[in-house]
């Protein structure tokens, strides 16, 4: 859900800017290798703070100061604030330092770490709020083999805007949550940053409980003024008060103890005036939300390495919260439509963020805001969200997939299912970003609205009516259609794409080599003697050797390798515990497979079926059809190489 913003004024979009980037660090984390570094167009590029020309507001202060509690509206408050005379350094709250020292080393903030239940796919729905609903959407998903790794509850689930406390329609918040859990479900709770005297949903629509002792101990920002937000009317905490950020914390707790994984933090500091007088002293709106979000990722931050926040990044012309507390972003909010507000703004502003630095970002498969959603439309952002870092589905209408239209079950089903299996590639691209910076949407074309996925994957969303478009095949390298990969494009070229509805133009770099969770055929990547098994998608260099790495988890990681010299090939698996399966690219049947682990060298066992090789612990074999060469092994603390011949 969004917060109704008021017109950002281009001057403060670039002072935004410079606070939230270059005043927490370098203005991008640095790169392996060059990108983009320029803001998005629609964001004016700032002067630095020692050339910043002085505003030309008049910031003349005021001949009185509001009283407390006082009702206000922006325009009265611009008026009656103290205003700085020049616009202020940025300084972090008291209680809010960057939580991770680390991910500031090497010149430039970078995206936390993110665990790896986050890259399951997420739902959620704005329309009914109930425990019920929660665990009825939930079932509805998983019934029909559709993967969901988290749900979000969003408002209104509290008494009232912000105790903290379930209302009346979660009877047993706790037991509800532990079965989420029990079903392999995290869960997130929707928050703001006011506390409300007046709510236009939920079951309170009075004063919330915790208003009172937080106006007397001057826990407000602007002495308590309230403010309207599309929620009601309410004061917002002053997170530069370390005082206030312990009671609020307190606050937090009363919802934490029962069990969550993590907050959405929404956007309403939109809802504040230009400056906000603090326990720090006058601040920008734009330091007010850095404050705001530092807070909450602190919070989830010293609690759990397995707790996160969702909050926007770069979104339709501003940036929200820092790059180095966003463990995953989504972008909003928009309406169900092909056009600029739709489909098109969700990719533009998906590009644009990862442009930024951002890692771990998606959109409200969609859109957000209510409206009939089209099949067309609604399969083409479905693919959108399968192939992001994020995958989460819901909003305020129908999002559905077996109300939208019972024929498009099994299409969401695959993509929610390919997203699930390639969990362990995104997670080691996000364990990747924060130790180097670099994003997992890479190589970013926003003119062509293309990008690579991670190394391997090339991703050219469909956003209009159109089946076909064209799509920038990048230089150095080849590329294996995904849906016919036998079908190898050696760039740079430029070629025109014609997919069915049910398909998004995407490609698969030669040399890669994919990590996958795979535990049944529907995406062609194995069946079900593939779980338990790490699978690895290869498809060999054409010529020479490529290298990848796996990244089990933060503290590991596995060099891999593949080489092709003339009919001979050699796959090698750095040193882990792990049972394999690997389906790899090969035009015709070796005549043998050696497997060489420490301690020995043997020969694979040659199986003569699929269904004798998806039962075995160990073997190969060939798949003619498809042209696919599946091996199956395990090591123990073991290194790995595979090696065979193919006819020339």
């Amino acid at each position: 859900m969004k917060s109704t913003l008021p017109p950002r004024f281009p001057a403060r979009l670039a002072l935004m800017l410079v606070l939230l980037i270059v005043g927490c660090g370098p203005t991008l984390p640095a790169q392996p290798e060059p990108r983009a570094t320029t803001p998005p167009p629609s964001v004016e590029q700032a002067p630095s703070s020692a050339t910043r020309a002085p505003t030309s507001r008049a910031l003349a202060p005021p001949t009185a100061v509001p009283k407390v509690g006082e009702r206000l509206s922006s325009s009265e408050t611009r008026a009656a604030l103290p205003r700085p005379q020049s616009p202020p350094t940025h300084t972090a709250a008291a209680p809010m330092p960057l939580p991770f020292p680390a991910s500031q080393a090497g010149g430039g903030p970078r995206p936390p770490l993110t665990p790896r239940w986050a890259y399951e796919p997420w739902v959620w729905e704005d329309e009914e709020n109930t425990a019920e609903a929660v665990r009825d959407l939930v079932d509805g998903y998983q019934r029909r083999g559709i993967p969901v790794g988290a749900v979000i509850i969003d408002s209104p689930w509290q008494t009232n805007y912000s105790t903290f406390q379930f209302n009346r329609d979660y009877p047993d918040p706790g037991k509800l949550i532990s079965d989420l859990h029990g079903r392999g479900v995290k869960v997130l709770l929707w928050t703001t940053c006011f506390v409300n005297v007046s709510s236009e949903d939920g079951p309170e629509r009075g004063k919330a409980a915790t208003y009172d002792e937080a106006l007397a101990r001057g826990y407000f920002v602007d002495g308590g003024t309230v403010y309207s937000w599309d929620k009601g009317e309410g004061s917002a905490i002053d997170f530069f008060n370390p005082e206030a950020v312990a009671w609020w914390y307190a606050q937090m707790d009363r919802a934490w103890s029962l069990g969550p994984d993590g907050w959405k933090v929404d956007s309403h500091e939109g809802n504040l005036p230009d400056f906000v007088q603090t326990a720090a002293g006058p601040k920008t709106q734009g330091e007010y939300g850095t404050a705001y979000y530092r807070a909450f990722y602190r919070y989830v931050a010293e609690r759990s390495p397995e707790a996160i926040i969702t909050a926007r990044p770069y979104d339709g012309g501003s940036v929200y919260a820092p790059l180095d507390v966003t463990p995953a972003g989504w972008v909003g909010d928009q309406i169900p439509d092909w056009g600029p507000k739709g489909i098109q703004e969700a990719l533009d502003n998906i590009l644009a963020s990862a442009e930024l630095g951002y890692a771990v970002l998606g959109s409200d498969i969609g859109g957000y805001r209510p409206g009939e959603r089209f099949v067309r439309l609604f399969l083409r952002w479905v693919q959108l969200g399968a192939l992001s870092p994020l995958m989460e589905n819901g909003g305020r209408g129908e999002h559905r997939p077996w109300e939208i239209d019972r024929d498009i079950v099994d299409e969401y089903r695959y993509y929610a299912r390919l997203h699930h299996q390639l969990v362990p590639y995104l997670y080691g691209a996000g364990v990747e970003a924060h130790q180097t910076g670099r994003p997992i949407i890479r190589d970013v074309s926003r003119a062509a609205r293309q990008y690579t996925l991670g190394e391997d994957l090339l991703v050219a969303p469909i956003t209009t009516r159109d089946d076909e478009r064209d799509v920038s095949i990048p230089g150095g390298a080849r590329w294996h259609d995904y849906w016919d990969d036998d079908r190898v494009i050696t760039g740079p070229t430029v070629e025109r794409y014609r997919a069915a509805v049910d398909r998004i133009p995407l490609y698969i770099k030669a040399g890669a080599m994919i990590p996958m969770q795979v535990a049944d055929k529907q995406t062609g990547h194995g069946d079900l003697g593939s779980a338990g098994s790490l699978t690895l998608l290869v498809y060999p260099s054409h010529d020479g050797e490529s290298q990848r790495t796996y990244r089990p988890d933060a503290q590991r990681s596995v060099a891999m390798s593949n080489r092709r010299d003339g009919t001979n090939v050699t796959i090698e698996i750095g040193s882990h515990t792990e049972r394999y399966t690997l389906r790899i690219k090969e035009s015709h049947s070796p005549g043998a497979v050696t497997l060489r682990r420490t301690g020995g060298e043997t020969a694979l066992p040659a199986l003569a079926s699929w269904a004798e090789f998806d039962g075995a612990d160990e073997g190969w074999f060939y798949d003619s059809p498809r042209r696919y060469l599946w091996a199956r092994f395990d090591t123990q603390d073991s290194d790995a190489r595979l090696t065979y011949n193919t006819p020339p």
